[in-house]
């Protein structure tokens, strides 16, 4: 009996045995935004800083999990007083809702679907996914998708001399993370404490 409870754990445990956790380096992972004003006009801005853990089975090259946040306050845009808007009340208010938050629930080869949180507002949304696996123990990978602003209640507006909303409802995002092996991470830091 033992051993078959044994034999059974194995079974469950076997796909996690080559799994190992990675930590995202946000000194070199970015989460970059586009969108269109005046439908001619490209806005282009970044979040400087993401935090997140990827569970990656490096013999199998498969991403087991996937959860991160951007810090709202972490916005960086071409225009200092475009940046001050985006952090605002009328639209991110990062005071109220200082990150934005995302948990992968099923991923596939060249797919993510999960729960991202903006604005207070939680949406299931599909990213399509790059992943160009583990060299020298790092992980990189790529997501993009294009979210609806009108989505998130993101529905401050500027009208054009018709009436019509200036900013497009389409937002571009493109998310490149290096993520370092968890090992490795805690090696580093104990290093750098020792040389303090």
């Amino acid at each position: 009996m033992k051993a078959t409870k044994i034999f059974f754990s194995i079974l469950l445990l076997t796909p996690f045995l080559y799994a190992k956790e990675f930590i995202v380096n946000n000194k070199n992972s970015k989460a970059n935004f586009q969108l269109m004003y005046q439908k001619s006009k490209v806005i282009d801005g970044s979040f400087q800083d993401i935090t997140g853990l990827i569970i990656f089975d490096e013999k199998e090259n498969i991403i087991k999990s996937l959860q991160g946040s951007v810090d709202t306050d972490s916005v960086a845009t071409q225009n200092k007083d475009l940046t001050a808007l985006i952090i605002g009340e009328k639209i991110l208010n990062n005071k109220k809702y200082p990150e934005i938050e995302f948990n992968a629930d099923k991923i596939t080869d060249d797919k993510v679907f999960g729960d991202i949180k903006i604005n207070g507002v939680k949406r299931n949304i599909e990213f399509n996914i790059v992943n160009s696996g583990v060299f020298l123990d790092k992980l990189y990978i790529s997501m993009n998708t294009t979210l609806k602003r009108s989505n998130f209640d993101l529905s401050w507006d500027v009208l054009d001399s018709l009436g019509s909303s200036a900013v497009s409802n389409d937002i571009k995002v493109t998310i490149n993370m290096e993520a370092t092996l968890q090992n490795e991470l805690n090696f580093q830091q104990t290093k750098e404490k020792r040389k303090k």
